[in-house]
């Protein structure tokens, strides 16, 4: 039944009413539908998120590859698309993804480190050092990249350079208890043990149960 014969008919509205009545409802229904057309991709993206996060990975790429064929270019369900793979350690996988976000969206910071986080994953510490250089350049203050590149340089034994990359995150006012820990791992190497101890200290002070922190408690007594 169309909807003003079924307003008149059902609801026995005089027919202005019926009539307003009706164009309210066409013009909220097509009001979100422009809404949704616009924020789908959106809507897919945290779909995907969330079926990576409950680690059902198949569902999550059966939707994610859906939705990049209609949006090649949508930077959150590539990153997503590359999380799933990620996060179910498919590393070589995970590249192939990464480099497609990064070729599709250059100026997402989280392609290139997600890319080089894969890279060293698998070993692969030259192409990693590379990726991550490149991403310095481009996002000199972004901490994910930061982080990736301190990683990196543990990995290639770079203690010194190591130190200097943690120690840029240290200022950030959400400090990760991760980057305390790289940070204190590379004063132990040098053995800078005093400098260690004040920030053990300190690290500990904010994040006392850190499991990390409490194994680098440890290094340092036996050092």
């Amino acid at each position: 039944m169309r909807p003003f014969k079924f307003a008149v008919e059902s609801f026995k509205l005089p027919t202005a009413i019926a009539v307003r009545c009706i164009c309210a409802h066409f013009l909220v229904y097509s009001g979100f539908r422009i809404w949704l057309g616009k924020n789908w991709p959106a809507l897919l993206s945290l779909v995907g998120k969330e079926l990576v996060a409950r680690r059902r990975f198949v569902d999550a790429d059966e939707i994610l590859e859906c939705s990049l064929e209609q949006h090649p270019y949508h930077a959150e369900l590539l990153v997503q698309y590359a999380f799933s793979a990620h996060n179910s350690a498919r590393y070589q996988e995970a590249i192939q993804r990464w480099q497609q976000a990064r070729a599709a969206c250059p100026e997402l910071a989280t392609a290139w480190a997600g890319l080089a986080t894969n890279e060293r994953e698998l070993g692969k510490i030259s192409e990693a050092s590379s990726t991550i250089a490149a991403a310095l350049q481009r996002f000199p203050d972004d901490l994910t990249v930061i982080s990736e590149a301190a990683r990196i340089a543990d990995r290639r034994g770079a203690a010194s350079e190591a130190l200097v990359l943690w120690g840029r995150m240290l200022n950030s006012r959400h400090a990760h208890p991760d980057w305390l820990q790289g940070h204190l791992a590379n004063l132990i190497l040098l053995r800078r043990f005093d400098d260690a101890n004040v920030e053990l200290h300190r690290a500990l002070s904010q994040f006392p149960d850190h499991n990390g922190l409490l194994a680098t408690k440890g290094m340092l007594a036996m050092a």
